[in-house]
C-alpha cells in the first residue's frame, strides 16, 4: 500500500466528535482500519462493543475510557486495550481536545451498540445521552470508595 497523503476519505463530524477514517478500505487498506476520533470537552462515545480487539492510541489530552463500567484514565502517551467484547465508552474529561487514535484489525470493525437513545448527525450512530449517567456512576463510584462500602 502506498502512503497515504490525501485528506481522510471516510470522516464524520459534530460539534462534539470527529472521526477521520486515515486507513480505511477506500484508501487501500485490505486487513486493517486507522481512525483518529477528536472528542472536544465533554465529548463522547457512549458504550458499545466490537467483536474484534482494538488499540486506542491518546495523542493529545485527557479522558476515561470505561471498560465494562470501569473508568480507567487514558492520557497522551498512553495505550489501551481493548478485548473483543469487552463493552466500553470514551470520555473527554479535559477542558481542551482530546484525540486518540483506534486501531482496528479488520478493514470495518463490527459495532455493537448498547442503547437506542441516539443524538447525532453521524450517518452511524457514534454518539450516545450517557455523559451524565457515566458521569453520575463516577460521582456514586467515589462517594461509595469514601465511605469504606
Amino acid at each position: 500500500m502506498p502512503v497515504i497523503t490525501q485528506s481522510a476519505p471516510r470522516s464524520f463530524s459534530n460539534q462534539k466528535i470527529s472521526v477521520e477514517g486515515l486507513v480505511t478500505a477506500e484508501s487501500g487498506a485490505a486487513k486493517s482500519s486507522m481512525f483518529l476520533v477528536t472528542y472536544q470537552p465533554k465529548g463522547y462515545v457512549g458504550p458499545h462493543y466490537h467483536d474484534q480487539e482494538q488499540i486506542l492510541h491518546c495523542l493529545e489530552g485527557e479522558g476515561l475510557v470505561y471498560f465494562e463500567n470501569k473508568p480507567q484514565p487514558l492520557t497522551e502517551g498512553q495505550v489501551a486495550v481493548v478485548p473483543a467484547g469487552v463493552r466500553h465508552a470514551i470520555f473527554n474529561t479535559g477542558q481542551s481536545r482530546f484525540r486518540v487514535a483506534v486501531f482496528n484489525p479488520v478493514v470495518v470493525p463490527t459495532t455493537h451498540w448498547l442503547t437506542k437513545n441516539r443524538r447525532s448527525t453521524f450517518p452511524l450512530p457514534f454518539v450516545h445521552d450517557v455523559f451524565e449517567l457515566a458521569k453520575e456512576a463516577a460521582e456514586k463510584n467515589k462517594a461509595r470508595a469514601g465511605t469504606g462500602q
